[in-house]
Parts: C-alpha cells; sequence; structure tokens
C-alpha cells in the first residue's frame, strides 16, 4: 500500500521536470508526450532486462532522486531570485532537501553502478549535453532574428538574361517577366545566319519590349566574330 504513493511521488517530478514538450497536457489534461515516451521508452527497457525488474530498480532509483535533487536546486534557485515572502526559510527547506536527495543519489550511483547504474549515469550527461545544444542554437538563431543586430541591407540588384531563339508571343511574356524582376533585363541571342540575326532585329525593334537584343557571333556564323546589342530606341553595335 506505501509503494504506491511513493511510486507516485516519485514519477512525477520526472513529467514536471522534464522539456517543455513533454510537459504539454492534451485533450484529456494529462502530459500525452510524456506519457506516450516515457512509456515506450519502458516498455524497451522491460523488453531490454527481459522483464527482470530487480535489475531496473538502480535505474529508476537514480533518475527518481536526480528528478528530486534537480528540483529542489531550482525551487531554492527561484526562491533567491524572487524573494518572496519568507523566502530565506523556504530557501533552506529545499535546500537541506536538494542536498540529502543529492547524497543519497550519490550513493546509490556508487552502490549499484555496475548493477544498471552506469547507463543512468552515462546517459544523463549525454542528454544534458543534447539539451545545452539546442538551447544553445536557439539562442543564436534569435539574436541573428533579433532587431538589435538589424542592418540596413543595400539595395539587391538582379541580372536577368533571357535566351531567344526567335521573337514570338510567348518570347514577349518571357521579357515582361524578366522586366518585372530587373529593369537592366537582357535578352541574347546567339548568331548563326546573319540574314535571320536581320530580320529579328527588325521585329525586335518593334516587339522587344525596350529589352536590349544582345546578339553574340557563333564560331560557324559566315561573318567575322562580332557582337551587337539591339533595343527598341536608336540601335547601336559594338564590334
Amino acid at each position: 500500500m506505501v509503494t504506491t504513493p511513493i511510486l507516485i511521488l516519485a514519477a512525477n517530478p520526472s513529467f514536471a521536470d522534464f522539456p517543455r514538450q513533454f510537459g504539454n497536457r492534451g485533450g484529456r489534461l494529462v502530459f500525452s508526450n510524456g506519457i506516450l515516451i516515457l512509456g515506450g521508452l519502458a516498455a524497451l527497457l522491460i523488453m531490454g532486462f527481459q522483464g527482470d525488474t530487480y535489475s531496473l530498480i538502480p535505474l529508476y532509483a537514480v533518475g527518481v532522486f536526480v528528478s528530486f535533487t534537480l528540483s529542489q536546486a531550482s525551487m531554492v534557485r527561484r526562491w533567491i531570485r524572487t524573494r518572496e515572502p519568507r523566502w530565506s526559510w523556504r530557501a533552506a527547506v529545499n535546500g537541506v532537501g536538494a542536498a540529502t536527495t543529492g547524497i543519497v543519489m550519490l550513493v546509490i550511483a556508487g552502490t549499484k553502478f555496475v548493477h544498471g547504474a552506469w547507463l543512468v549515469v552515462a546517459l544523463i550527461p549525454l542528454l544534458m549535453g543534447a539539451c545545452l545544444a539546442v538551447n544553445r542554437h536557439y539562442r543564436e538563431v534569435a539574436g541573428q532574428l533579433s532587431f538589435e543586430r538589424c542592418e540596413v541591407e543595400p539595395a539587391f540588384t538582379h541580372t536577368v538574361l533571357v535566351l531567344v531563339g526567335d521573337l514570338h508571343a510567348g518570347v514577349v511574356r518571357a521579357l515582361r517577366y524578366a522586366q518585372s524582376l530587373a529593369p537592366t533585363a537582357k535578352a541574347v541571342y546567339v548568331e548563326l545566319d546573319p540574314e535571320k540575326t536581320r530580320k529579328r532585329e527588325e521585329k525586335w525593334t518593334k516587339w522587344g519590349c525596350g529589352v536590349p537584343l544582345v546578339v553574340l557571333t557563333s564560331p560557324s556564323s559566315r561573318e567575322r566574330c562580332s557582337s551587337r546589342t539591339t533595343s527598341s530606341s536608336p540601335t547601336f553595335r559594338t564590334t
């Protein structure tokens, strides 16, 4: 009859002191995440130890007194920080509790180390390191998103090139979209036949939407390599 209340009291700090996700209450106002995750881990431990509950007692004892010690030490820190009425007396009570449970934890961990307590002793630092790493990551992200480090960024400029092989309605829509991204957008055309290039330049003057056309002469072109730039405004050429 006495064992059940002790186990309930011992298990409560594990739920209350676990990370926030484990402390979330579900639709039935219970720690749904904590129950499911801890229940699953407990099932894995039972299967791993082949149902030998005696071998699990050192693990449970160390975990319980670790949670007791952390809870009591956290209360001492809280009383010192808030300094509520009679805070010194409350801090002394929780301090004695933290010291007592801490000593018991060390005794159990030392005497039961080879009987399974080593698993908890090794696992706790790893979990603490993982939690500290996650906390450090959140702090770094929060610092990067803070307005205190916000500086005026220079205006972004984009270089938009539209590769064209001919001029038709689809190309016109592509040119208008390119202009919406960058007013300095340009179209690039690779010249294979100078005669066709002249015809496209004539059409470009009317339908090019004001986008400059850069003509690159292909090595297979029948004319000497050159570069020409055409727009709907006066045509200019560079060689």
